[in-house]
Parts: structure tokens; C-alpha cells; sequence
């Protein structure tokens, strides 16, 4: 089992290494390259931008418009404000208006997806007159 270096040993045997190399010999390249593969296989990842996370939503495809369909295949009956303020709390810059909601509901409708609008019946109400 090899024994664990510190980051300064690993440092200071590379540019010994290097050094050599640059002066003609080459005795020690294979100790560089496996010098080089242990300190990149133990290196630790770190990500203070995010930019792995990001990375990984574009692989997904996760967007607005994606995200409203689903809302809106799983819940046809939720209203275009309900699915405008869930999608503004995930989406916090969003930019999302009724109107695209209403767009993609339509579309949806067009498509067959989901079923016609369903609207309340307006009841004629008529005065009972008293005999």
C-alpha cells in the first residue's frame, strides 16, 4: 500500500521530477505520471460557484415551460394563478404571465392532452312570488 504524501511532498517531488525532465533525463517520468494520476485521484472537488448543480439541471432539461406542463398534466384543474405562483416560487427570476400559462393550456387542449375548460353554469334565479 502506497504511503500517503502531504500536498507540499507531492508538490515539491513533482517539480524535482520536472526538473529532470527539463534537463534530458528521463528516468523518472513514469514516477511523474503516477506522481500525477494519485494527487488527481485524491483531489477533492469543490464547486464554490455552483456550476456543477448547473451542469446538472442542463442535463435535465428543467425549465419554465417544462415545468408548467407537468403542472399542468397533473393537475388540469389548478388555475393559471396557482400555477403561475408555484412556478414563480421555484423559478425566483422568473418572468411567467398568466398569458403563458393560458398559452400552454391551450396548446395542451389543441393537442388533446387535456380535456376542454370546464366553466360554471350560470343558475337563472327567479323570484318566488308569494300567493
Amino acid at each position: 500500500m502506497a504511503q500517503k504524501k502531504s500536498k507540499a511532498q507531492v508538490e515539491s517531488n513533482m517539480l524535482a521530477i520536472a526538473q529532470e525532465l527539463l534537463n534530458g533525463d528521463q528516468t523518472n517520468l513514469k514516477t511523474l505520471q503516477e506522481v500525477i494520476q494519485t494527487s488527481v485521484s485524491t483531489m477533492e472537488v469543490k464547486d464554490p460557484y455552483g456550476l456543477l448543480e448547473v451542469e446538472e439541471v442542463k442535463a435535465k432539461k428543467v425549465g419554465i415551460g417544462s415545468t408548467i406542463i407537468e403542472m399542468i398534466l397533473a393537475q388540469p384543474e389548478l388555475s393559471n394563478k396557482e400555477i403561475l405562483e408555484a412556478v414563480q416560487k421555484k423559478f425566483e427570476t422568473a418572468k411567467t404571465s398568466y398569458a403563458c400559462i393560458a398559452w400552454y393550456k391551450s396548446d395542451l387542449r389543441k393537442k388533446g392532452l387535456i380535456g376542454p375548460r370546464v366553466f360554471a353554469k350560470k343558475v337563472k334565479v327567479e323570484a318566488v312570488t308569494a300567493e
